[in-house]
This record gives C-alpha cells, sequence and structure tokens, in this order.
C-alpha cells in the first residue's frame, strides 16, 4: 500500500505590504479550503508546532524580535534571526505538512520581511539608496529555497492602494509603529503610508521578476470577493500539479486578478 498522499501538497504564501488586508483573507481562505474539504494548515510563529528543535528555534528567535527597537542598530542580527526563523519553519511546518498533501498558508513570508528590514535599516540610519541595494542584495542570500518541487510552491502578492492600507491602519488604532523620513519613530498615517508604500512597491518588482500572481484589494471589494481569487489561484495551482495538461500554460487577465507566467 503506497504512503503518497490522496492530493498534493502546496505551499501558498499570501504576501504584501503592512496594512494589505492579508490577516482578513487568509482567515477567511483557511475557511473556505476547509468547505472544500482541503487538509490546510497555516504557519505559526507565536505557538510553533512541528519538531521539537524547530519550534524551540522558533520561539527564540520570537524573543529577539520583541525587543527588536532596542536593536535598532543591529539590521543585520535582525535579518541574520529572521531568516533563521523562517527556515525553522520552513523545515519543521511547511515541508512536512505539505509532504502529507496540507495546503499550507502563510500570511506573509521572507520577502517582505528583508523589504522592511533593509527599508528600516535604511531609514533608522540614513543611509542611501546604493547601501540599500548592496544590503538587500545580502538579505536574499541568507535563506535557502524550499526543497519543494517549484509547482508546489506558490506566492500570491495582495495589491492595495496607499489610502485604504492607510484607512485601515487609522481604524485599527495606529498600533504598528514605523520609521519617518528621518528616521524616527512614528504612527502618523501620512508616514505609515510612505513607509508601507515603499515595501508595495519593492514586493511588486518582485511579482514581476518571479512571476507572483497578483489579487487586488481595497475598501470597495469584500473579503470574500479577495479570497475568491485567491482560491482560484490555489485550486488551479492544484490542478497544474496533479494534471500539467489541463490548464494551458499562458497568461490570462481578468478585472482583478493577473497572473504572471
Amino acid at each position: 500500500m503506497s504512503d503518497a498522499p490522496a492530493a498534493p501538497g502546496l505551499f501558498t504564501v499570501i504576501e504584501g505590504a503592512d496594512g494589505s488586508g492579508k490577516s482578513a483573507a487568509t482567515r477567511q481562505l483557511v475557511r473556505d479550503l476547509h468547505e472544500q474539504g482541503r487538509t490546510v494548515v497555516t504557519t505559526e510563529r507565536s505557538q510553533p508546532y512541528g519538531q521539537q528543535e524547530y519550534a524551540d528555534l522558533v520561539r527564540a528567535v520570537g524573543g529577539v524580535f520583541q525587543s527588536g527597537h532596542t536593536l535598532a542598530t543591529s539590521f543585520d542580527l535582525l535579518s541574520l534571526a529572521a531568516a533563521t526563523q523562517y527556515t525553522a519553519i520552513l523545515h519543521g511546518q511547511v515541508e512536512t505538512q505539505v509532504a502529507k498533501g496540507a495546503v499550507v498558508i502563510a500570511e506573509s513570508w521572507w520577502d517582505k520581511t528583508w523589504i522592511r528590514l533593509g527599508i528600516e535599516a535604511q531609514l533608522c540610519h540614513q543611509h542611501d539608496r546604493a547601501w540599500l541595494e548592496e544590503f538587500w542584495a545580502w538579505q536574499q542570500t541568507l535563506m535557502p529555497p524550499p526543497s519543494l518541487p517549484p509547482p508546489q510552491c506558490l506566492t500570491v502578492l495582495v495589491n492595495t492602494p496607499e489610502a485604504d492600507r492607510v484607512h485601515w491602519y487609522e481604524a485599527g488604532g495606529r498600533r504598528d509603529p514605523v520609521y519617518d523620513t528621518q528616521g524616527a519613530i512614528s504612527h502618523t498615517p501620512a508616514d505609515y503610508g510612505h513607509f508601507t508604500s515603499r515595501i508595495a512597491t519593492r514586493l511588486t518588482q518582485l511579482a514581476h521578476e518571479r512571476g507572483w500572481p497578483t489579487v487586488t484589494n481595497s475598501r470597495e471589494r469584500t473579503v470574500q470577493a479577495v479570497t475568491g481569487d485567491l482560491l482560484t489561484l490555489i485550486n488551479n495551482q492544484l490542478t497544474r500539479i496533479r494534471d500539467p495538461d489541463e490548464l494551458p500554460s499562458r497568461r490570462r487577465h481578468d478585472t482583478r486578478t493577473t497572473e504572471n507566467s
């Protein structure tokens, strides 16, 4: 009797700038996948599961980030710590669950993290753009790629207008601190909008470079509409894994979702 899972597993990253609505979309997406009968799990940093050694490492790095602003001069250390944590999650949670046939959902991943840390380091120390590009290049060497076959990895970019990110930030009580252009901690909506737009711009560049599909979010769209787009992308990817010839390999567009191929 074969031990192979009845259905293929898939690692799905819901990526996007801070304030893009990823959390609400991910929660609804997990419910929708469960209703389809899928085995679905999410990655966990605050309550890590999986092999004990990996879980302990995830917790330890979480403690470093709880004091992150006291280590503001050590963005290289924070980058190393973050890459270590994501690698532990990858081995301890993602790869083992995908091998069992689960759809593993990560609400944001390493790409948004290295982009944000780089921008924070640049602003905090008032470095120039050339320094930032060099720091970003170094950060991208820190984490190995998943050992999963490429078809079993899907990253989707949630693209939300700045005005909507700022609106949700204000509605949520302005809890997330950012750096302003002078390197000071700020909770003002204008600084939040500028800071998160820099993250969004770099993520959009990555989406074009790497062929990530993009889903649009905004105050005009319901969570169900956004997750409907995400669900379509996931189901299409699962179909490609099961039967690579069933879906044609071509660029497809609709009014809300773009699949880059």
